[in-house]
């Protein structure tokens, strides 16, 4: 047995010895592992934890420590391919708070992106604008919700969007931190 079984194994048996499997007690072992930081995310999660006795684990310098044991993850994958081999590993629910890999079968509490796209067209219309422009980073799938739904709403409307695209824009030029927040 190697030692992902083993710590497969003994996680099991400690939550059917604790009544932690499948019921019992409330108390619950949880970890957030983000692929990116939102603090709103953040205390949203802290508040629930609070409020229904889950310990929470979030190390933001190893998202996935190697002897974690508990019940379940919440997480928001992103695009950091690593953090996705890491929790796959473990057995455990785990909850994805983003749309950014659907590829991946997994639970997801996410926004409704169509509706806010909707919603943003018909604010601009109900105060009378008649120009329209989407600027968004190119191939984030919450990103092209939001602008067919925007573009959409406003066609039904007779109106046109531009759509300017801020990873198609720039080109071959490197894209980091650093250089986002100059």
């Amino acid at each position: 047995m190697n030692s992902t079984s083993r710590i497969k194994s003994v996680t099991k048996q400690r939550r059917k010895a604790s009544g932690r499997w499948g019921g019992g007690l409330s108390e619950r072992y949880v970890l957030f592992a983000l692929g990116w930081y939102y603090p709103e995310i953040h205390r949203g999660v802290v508040r629930f934890a609070r409020d229904h006795q889950w310990h929470v684990t979030a190390d933001f310098d190893d998202l996935v420590p190697k002897h974690w044991q508990g019940d379940g993850v919440i997480t928001l994958l992103g695009a950091r391919q690593n953090l996705w081999k890491s929790l796959r590993k473990l057995d455990v629910p785990i909850v994805d708070l983003a749309e950014s890999r659907p590829n991946i079968r997994l639970p997801r509490v996410t926004m409704d992106n169509a509706a806010i796209g909707r919603m943003a067209a018909r604010y601009f219309l109900d105060r009378g604008y008649r120009n329209f422009a989407f600027f968004h980073r190119w191939g984030l799938g919450a990103s092209n919700r939001r602008r067919d739904s925007f573009r959409a709403e406003l066609a039904r409307y007779g109106h046109h969007c531009e759509v300017l695209s801020w990873r198609k824009g720039r080109g071959k030029r490197a894209d980091t931190r650093d250089q986002r927040h100059r």
